[in-house]
């Protein structure tokens, strides 16, 4: 499982899943337009995601844990936003290859 929990969390970050969130798009069909995801798919990705902390979830809302947003906001000091896009784009297709 840990994989995937990886590459849930470096796909929202490239697909702008968490941008989109801390810019007002708080629902599931919000965040799916805003990214261009489609909405059952970005339904299965949020829920993940928020059984990983990354959100909260309340009345049909999704909105960044205090953590999320340090971390995985592009704009923020300490983000590793531009780590998780390389690792997503380079370090993942790299390790198919690996074995």
């Amino acid at each position: 499982i840990m994989p995937v929990m990886a590459k849930a969390v470096l796909e929202a970050a490239d697909k702008g899943v968490f941008e989109a969130a801390a810019a007002g798009a708080d629902t599931v069909e919000g965040i799916a337009q805003a990214c261009q995801l489609h909405p059952k798919a970005t339904r299965e990705l949020l829920s993940l995601l928020t059984a990983m902390n990354y959100f909260r979830y309340a009345s049909d809302r999704f909105t960044l844990t205090r953590s999320a947003r340090k971390w995985v906001l592009r704009d923020n000091p300490e983000s590793v936003y531009g780590m998780m896009l390389f690792n997503n784009r380079v370090m993942w297709q790299w390790l198919d290859h690996l074995g």
